[in-house]
Order: structure tokens, then sequence, then C-alpha cells
């Protein structure tokens, strides 16, 4: 819990396919904030007088509006996120000023209190995101535990992610007890699936995972005839 005075951040994961998303900048900083913007399906924008070489690349492959002049006020307009990457720390707050005023989330690069809105450092691993902030204390912070984490955290958990999300649908349709579905869940959430995946591969971790959800059914299965088949009393 956070202590009296303390800035409590609540995290949250967005869905920003087909949102639109504006970019103020044009540096190597920018790129990478467009470059994950557009991974997620982002409608985005980006304005600055000049780009970095990588822009016109991911205009051309993935999209990206370029617009090359400084910012104007009315670039925010039908806006929902905005971004202010440049490098004039004066003008990156007087853009979080303008976007606040319009209600739109805003990330600052420098001074990130200006804004709104911090991006933790992340870890992807298919499915699976681990993110980490620091509040805006320490962006060297957070990247030395994402690097951290990226040693120990490998593939197998994203296709262990992958293997439930297949077999979930199953397991809440044919176990109807919910103590025993919590169960049989988190049975399968376990480490040890990552590291059979590590080990021995997908194909035998989908296939131990599916003869585990079969055996949890016959289970479930077997104790309603059981119960019907005992006397009153219970004793045989």
């Amino acid at each position: 819990m956070a202590r009296s005075g303390e800035h409590f951040l609540y995290a949250a994961s967005l869905d920003l396919r087909e949102v639109p998303v504006l970019v103020i900048g044009g540096g190597a900083v920018a790129a990478r904030k467009v470059r994950s913007l557009l991974r997620a399906r982002a409608a985005v924008t980006a304005v600055a007088p000049a780009f970095h070489t990588s822009f016109e690349r991911l205009r051309r492959r993935m999209g990206l509006r370029l617009v090359r002049r400084r910012f104007r006020p009315s670039d925010l307009k039908y806006q929902r996120v905005v971004f202010a990457v440049t490098g004039d720390m004066a003008l990156n707050t007087r853009i979080a000023a303008q976007a606040k005023a319009r209600g739109l989330w805003v990330n600052v690069a420098a001074p990130p209190a200006a804004g709104n809105m911090q991006v933790p450092a992340a870890v992807h691993r298919g499915h699976v995101c681990i993110a980490i902030s620091t509040g805006g204390a320490s962006a060297a912070l957070a990247r030395a535990l994402r690097e951290r984490i990226e040693k120990s955290v490998g593939p197998e958990w994203g296709r262990q992610a992958a293997l439930l999300e297949e077999r979930r649908p199953a397991v809440l349709q044919q176990i109807a007890d919910p103590a025993r579905r919590r169960r049989l869940l988190r049975q399968l959430a376990a480490p040890r699936w990552a590291r059979l995946i590590q080990r021995r591969g997908v194909a035998r971790a989908a296939r131990d995972m599916d003869r585990t959800i079969a055996a949890a059914v016959d289970r479930g299965a077997a104790r309603p005839a059981a119960a019907r088949g005992a006397p009153p009393g219970g004793r045989p």
C-alpha cells in the first residue's frame, strides 16, 4: 500500500487497436515509441520538422502517418493518446498541458512528471507481458530490472500461455464444479509446464496437458456415478 504522500500509479494494459495516437518528435526515442505503438496496431501520426531514418521504413511497412512540420495545438484534435518526445523539455511541458486540458492521456519523455501517463519497461514473451515501472523515479533502474527479468523468463512462458489459451475454453465447458476447475487451471499454470516446454518441446507439453485435462474430466464424471450407486448412509 502506498505511504501517505506517495504517488501511486495504477498499472493497466491498453487495447490500442485503431486508436488514434499522436507522437510529437522525430528522434530515435520517438521511433522506438512509434514502433511499439504500431505493433499494438494503433493508428499513429508522428509530427516533427525532421525524422530519424527509421520513420520512413515504419511509414512504408506499417502505415505510419508522417507530418513534417512543427507541432500545432490543432494536432491534438481527434487524438486519444499523446506522446511528447521532443528534445525540448519546455515544449514537451506545453504539449502535455494542452493535451491534459483536452482530457487526453499524455506521456512525456522529459520531464515525465508533466504527463499523466507513464509507459513501463516491458518484457514480452508471446501472450505474456511483464511490465516494470519506477513511477518515473529512474528509467535506468526500470531498464536494469527489465534486463534481469529477460534473462530469467524465456520464450517457453509465452508458449505455455498459448497452450493455456487454447485449452481454457474446454476446461470451463467440461468441468462444472468451480473449485475443481480452479485447481486444474492452477495446475496447468504451474512453472513445471514451462520447464517441460524448454526441455521436451511444445508438442510434448501439449500432449501431457491434454492427458491431465482428460484425467480431471474423468474423475469428475466418476464421482457422481459413484454417489448414485452408494446406498443410503453411504455404507456398503
